[in-house]
């Protein structure tokens, strides 16, 4: 079999999708399968940053693909299934991380952003409907795609995302010493670890406001991802005048399993997920999770995290109080630990690369 992945330019935005990328392509070249990578722009702004974009079809792969030579086009992302028209002579299948974009006020910040990226992704996703079959990252993205946008089942494959390639675990010695080597020093005490970008959907606020409650007195909170801006700076002011706030910013490789390793809890408590990266690459270095139990992080976690719900009558002090329970109760948090290695066994590249290889498979 010959795939063309059709990935996004680079940018932070996209940090998730070009991972997910780069492990489907080692799954499937580990599989026996052909595979080339391309890049697309989603909108203008791409072709800002990127002033090649303009030019992206010109690449040999995809030229190739148009005239039939490949016998499947992935696309990596819903936002860029507006393209999928250009590759009539092949099998499309569309890769779905989640329809959280169809929900403007929980995901996009401010009004603007809100109204030209709801306008962006309209062709996206009438293009997504045309594609020969849709790949949901999990069940909670299938079910959603058949009850918002009825998409009938047998044009839905449910797989998985495996766990990212150099995701594991280091002891924690070590760990600090590779974040050192990079510039980042770990100040001594509980670190309650947040991992990824900082748009609406990801609920920083709530996890703001744990860190300030009683409970949590003396934790750190650590980040690596994007860092806050002026609005999510101004809610954790106190933290940072106390310098409970640690930014290590975007982090790859060896410094972001080493930033999993050097912490006691993840946190995650977003107002959904279509599936939770953070989750499984915390579990596979040894780092128990608390999560909310937004869109598909329960399916990703299954029965090996502390789950807090949205809905309870004070979440800021309920989530609190799950991460001082995995910081200060060692069996706890030994337990945790154990159930999630074996929680990620159902990640793992030998189990997921099957299920994609039958779902990019032309009928």
């Amino acid at each position: 079999m010959r795939v063309l992945i059709l990935e996004p330019y680079p940018g932070w935005r996209w940090v998730s999708i070009t991972r997910y990328a780069e492990t489907v392509a080692a799954l499937l070249r580990d599989a026996g399968v052909t595979v080339t990578r391309a890049r697309a722009p989603w909108w203008g702004w791409s072709l800002i940053r990127h002033p090649s974009a303009a030019l992206w079809t010109r690449d040999p792969a995809v030229q190739a693909a148009r005239r039939g030579h490949a016998d499947t086009v992935l696309i990596a992302d819903l936002a860029l299934a507006h393209h999928a028209p250009l590759f009539r002579k092949t099998h499309v299948v569309v890769a779905v991380h989640g329809l959280l974009a169809l929900d403007p006020e929980r995901y996009w910040a401010g009004r603007l952003e809100r109204l030209t990226k709801s306008l962006a992704l309209r062709a996206p996703l009438s293009r997504m409907l045309e594609a020969d079959r849709l790949l949901a990252v999990s069940d909670c993205v299938a079910r959603d795609l058949e009850d918002r946008l009825a998409v009938p089942p047998d044009r839905i494959r449910v797989v998985p995302n495996a766990l990212p390639v150099g995701i594991s675990r280091l002891p924690r010695g070590a760990a600090e010493q590779v974040l050192a080597q990079a510039g980042h020093s770990l100040p001594a005490g509980a670190r309650v670890l947040s991992v990824g970008h900082t748009v609406a959907y990801k609920n920083l606020p709530l996890l703001i406001d744990a860190m300030m409650q009683p409970a949590l007195d003396g934790a750190f909170l650590v980040r690596a991802g994007e860092r806050f801006g002026p609005r999510l700076r101004k809610q954790a002011r106190r933290l940072i005048a106390e310098g409970r706030l640690v930014e290590l910013g975007p982090l790859s490789g060896p410094c972001l399993s080493a930033a999993y390793s050097a912490c006691d809890v993840l946190a995650q408590p977003s107002v959904a997920e279509g599936f939770g990266y953070p989750v499984i690459e915390a579990q596979a270095c040894g780092l128990p999770v608390v999560c909310s139990d937004g869109g598909a992080l329960p399916e990703t976690a299954g029965e090996t995290a502390i789950v807090v719900p949205q809905r309870s009558a004070a979440p800021a002090a309920e989530f609190a109080r799950a991460l001082a329970a995995v910081i200060n109760d060692r069996a706890l948090a030994e337990r945790l630990r154990r159930a999630g290695w074996n929680n990620v066994e159902r990640f793992a590249p030998a189990r997921v690369a099957p299920l994609l290889c039958a779902a990019l498979a032309p009928p």
